[in-house]
């Protein structure tokens, strides 16, 4: 077999030329056989690095589509088309005509470049220094701006082609990396160190001591006027001196301290005390400020600028002292959707898409959820979700108080133009709400304990966040075979808490069909076998039939 990338068949071939204008990855492999010639030709979608080694990129890689194509030796013979199937990781189909097939590859096209521009940089990912440009790992050019390396991406962001930015921040496209040149500052001539004032005093020939250049002038200054009584002789040069005394003191020389002086014999400085532990009376005052932050809905880094913004008008605003204390009460006190902003934007959006039926009770569900998204959002995005939250609000009062045709018609029409909008501000909060994607699935215990809570958060029971609090963790996996031959598995994946007498969902589930692979055992082990190697988890996994419908 060699590998080409034409057959030679005016249809194949340009199948493999649309392939490859979409970026597709595309083999060939041909066969020579004494009365005809077999090309198989390979289409999938290039897994971009970024998603490499996770459940997202198996699946990618799980999208091929396979063409058999056979054209015979004789004279004035044309190929044609054999067999066609398109695969996926949990089930395949044939296609039996060309327009499917071209419809196939296009639409494996548009998914690699939706994976593509997911997963690729954004042009302010690109680092604002020239890149030198290396192909094959040998440098071929220097001294690219910045600018023009943001262009490039903007181009193959907008077409869809697969590249990524490695660890080094270098933009990677096929053989070619554009890495960024950091020019290394000049170095700075150190400052001379200011001089020590410090003197050396040495007592009768022991151990050095290391004095302030004060206390040792004071000593000769001593010696030389009201103590010189005591003085048997003295010398002194250019502050460097040496007494001898009359009494026990002996010989004392005083000079001036070196560096090697300093390191050697200067005291160690004295350790800093202990802070004295917070007195319950000290923490609850702590966490009152710490409610305060969270309750005017405060999402940025508590640093000491936004603390004193925030207490500034309080009756009695705490002092920079108490701000660490402050802090580690904010932390404790960390709303469920601010702990896991993903999973809340999740339930508002589900909150959303319920609402679409335009029932004022829906529409006061994703009021609430609105009130509480700014706790997962940063504070640039808060006055978008207050302005979306208010719209609702209209709506909402609108349709209790329509009477007449006319009032009701305006009035739905406010609410779809609020659900709009409230869904496009959650999705400006959390890009991925959108849908539950494989790859946000929480894995541990904690991080499922969190994600559930600020699911549930808006209009859990108090019984159910104490179930949440106290239950156990686990990924439950509902198998229902379809109505028909019951060959295809419907799976619904989701992790949650699990308490005596019911489940509690830490997110929307994760739907996955498959076809069975062993028709004797039942779709629980089903799917046990085929995407139980997809749920890298550090919690209980838990298999389930449910009844077929």
């Amino acid at each position: 077999m060699a590998d080409t990338q034409t057959t030679g068949i005016k249809k194949a071939d340009e199948l493999i030329t649309l392939a490859a204008a979409f970026g597709l990855t595309v083999t060939v492999e041909t066969t020579n056989r004494e009365t005809l010639t077999s090309y198989v030709v390979r289409i999938s979608i290039p897994v971009p690095a970024a998603y490499a080694g996770t459940e997202l990129g198996r699946t990618i890689a799980g999208d091929t589509m396979t063409l058999l194509w056979a054209k015979a030796k004789k004279k004035g013979a044309r190929g044609g088309l054999v067999d066609a199937t398109v695969w996926s990781t949990v089930d395949h189909r044939k296609v039996r005509t060309l327009r499917d097939v071209t419809a196939a590859v296009e639409r494996l096209g548009h998914d690699s470049a939706k994976y593509a521009r997911d997963a690729a940089p954004l042009p302010e990912n690109v680092v604002d220094a020239p890149h030198a440009v290396f192909t094959d790992g040998r440098q071929v050019h220097a001294g690219i701006p910045a600018d023009h390396v943001r262009t490039i991406v903007k181009n193959r962001r907008f077409r869809g082609w697969t590249f990524h930015q490695d660890d080094q921040r270098a933009i990677c496209i096929e053989n070619r990396r554009y890495v960024p040149v950091q020019l290394a500052p000049a170095e700075e001539t150190p400052a001379p160190a200011a001089e020590e004032r410090l003197r050396v005093r040495i007592a009768n020939g022991g151990t050095p001591e290391i004095l302030p250049s004060r206390v040792a002038l004071e000593e000769i200054n001593h010696a030389m006027m009201d103590g010189k009584r005591d003085v048997r002789e003295m010398s002194e040069a250019r502050g460097n001196a040496r007494i001898v005394y009359r009494d026990q003191r002996g010989t004392v020389e005083l000079r001036r301290a070196t560096a090697e002086d300093i390191a050697t014999y200067a005291p160690a400085p004295a350790p800093a005390p202990a802070p004295a532990p917070a007195d319950e009376k000290t923490r609850r005052w702590a966490e009152g400020f710490a409610a305060k932050w969270w309750a005017e809905q405060h999402t940025g880094e508590p640093t000491d600028a936004a603390l004193a913004a925030v207490f500034a008008h309080t009756v009695k605003p705490p002092k920079r002292e108490a701000y660490p204390l402050i802090r580690e009460a904010i932390t404790a006190l960390t709303p469920p959707a601010a702990a896991a902003p993903l999973f809340a934007a999740l339930a508002a959006r589900e909150a959303a898409d319920e609402a679409a039926d335009l029932a004022p009770s829906s529409l006061h569900r994703l009021i609430n959820h609105m009130e509480n998204m700014p706790l997962a959002a940063p504070p640039a995005l808060h006055e978008r979700l207050r302005a979306a939250k208010d719209t609702a609000e209209g709506a909402w009062e609108a349709l209790r108080g329509a009477h007449s045709l006319t009032a009701k018609n305006a009035a739905r029409s406010a609410a779809k133009d609020a659900i709009v909008r409230a869904r496009a501000a959650i999705l400006a909060v959390q890009p991925h709400a959108r849908r539950m994607h494989g790859t946000d699935m929480p894995h541990t215990a904690d991080s499922i304990r969190a994600a559930a809570l600020a699911y549930m958060h808006v209009g859990a029971t108090p019984d159910e966040t104490d179930a949440i609090e106290s239950g156990t963790a686990e990924v439950r996996v509902d198998c229902r075979p379809d109505t028909g031959t019951g060959w295809t598995v419907t799976a619904r994946v989701t992790a949650g808490i699990r308490d005596v007498g019911w489940f509690l969902p830490a997110h929307p589930p994760i739907v996955v069909k498959f076809r069975r692979v062993d028709g004797r055992q039942s779709p629980a082990d089903n799917a046990r076998k085929v995407i139980g190697s997809m749920l890298r988890v550090d919690v209980p996994v838990k298999y389930k039939d449910a009844a077929r419908r």
